[in-house]
C-alpha cells in the first residue's frame, strides 16, 4: 500500500511540474509535428490605419435618431450609407436621381441604416463583406440626426467640417448614382446642407457624416 500511495503521489507531482512547465517555458516547442505548451495566435497589424467601418453603420449610438420608412419602390437608394429624399406624391423614401442636381443646396431627409451586417447570398467564402444591396420594397430605417459611416469613391480626399455632396446623375466611372463625392459638379451633384464630413475618409473610401434634420 505503501508503495502504491509513493507511485500515485510521483505520478501527480509528474503531472503538475509539466502543467507549470508548459506555462512558464515561454514560446511553444515543436515535438513529433505538434506544438506544445501555450496556444499561439496569428494577429493582424495595420501599418497606418485600420478600415473606419461599413458604410450604413451608425458610428455612434449616443445621441442618433432614427425612424422607419416605406421604400419608394420607383427610386430605392442603392446602397446603405445613401442619402434619403422624401417622395412627396406617397410619402416615400428615395435615393437622389438625376432631377435632384442643382447648383442649389437643398436639405436630405435622413441616411439609409444598415439593419445588421448584411452579406449576398451567394459567393460562398469569397463573397464580399458588405457588398450585399438593401431592399427595393418594403420598409427600412434613416438616420434623421446622428453620426454614420458613407462611402466616397476611393482616393477622394475631404476634411473636417466639409461639405456632403451627392452624385445625382447617372453613374459615371467612380461616381455612383445616390452616393457621396467630394465636390460640385453643376446639376450633376447635390449639395447638402444638413450633413458634413467629421474627418478623412479611410483607403476604402469610407467616411463618417454628421446629419441633423434642420
Amino acid at each position: 500500500m505503501k508503495h502504491k500511495l509513493i507511485s500515485m503521489l510521483s505520478a501527480l507531482a509528474a503531472v503538475i511540474l509539466t502543467f507549470f512547465g508548459n506555462i512558464f517555458a515561454g514560446p511553444p516547442r515543436q515535438a513529433g509535428g505538434v506544438f506544445l505548451g501555450r496556444s499561439r495566435t496569428t494577429d493582424v497589424a495595420f501599418t497606418y490605419r485600420m478600415g473606419a467601418g461599413f458604410p450604413g453603420d451608425v458610428n455612434r449610438t449616443q445621441p442618433f435618431s432614427a425612424l422607419p420608412f416605406l421604400i419608394n419602390t420607383t427610386n430605392p437608394p442603392l446602397a446603405y450609407g445613401n442619402p434619403l429624399i422624401v417622395n412627396a406624391a406617397d410619402n416615400t423614401l428615395r435615393g437622389v436621381i438625376a432631377a435632384d442636381g442643382s447648383a442649389t443646396a437643398a436639405k436630405i431627409y435622413g441616411v439609409l441604416i444598415r439593419p445588421y451586417p448584411t452579406q449576398q447570398t451567394s459567393g460562398g467564402m469569397s463573397a464580399s463583406i458588405g457588398a450585399a444591396v438593401p431592399p427595393v420594397s418594403g420598409i427600412a430605417d434613416a438616420l434623421r440626426s446622428g453620426f454614420i459611416m458613407c462611402k466616397l469613391p476611393a482616393g477622394q480626399v475631404v476634411s473636417k467640417g466639409g461639405a456632403v455632396f451627392v452624385w445625382a446623375a447617372p453613374t459615371s466611372g467612380s461616381s455612383i448614382q445616390g452616393g457621396l463625392v467630394n465636390a460640385a459638379s453643376t446639376t450633376n451633384t447635390l449639395t447638402v446642407i444638413n450633413a458634413a464630413f467629421t474627418g478623412p475618409a479611410d483607403a476604402n473610401g469610407n467616411v463618417e457624416v454628421e446629419v441633423w434634420p434642420n
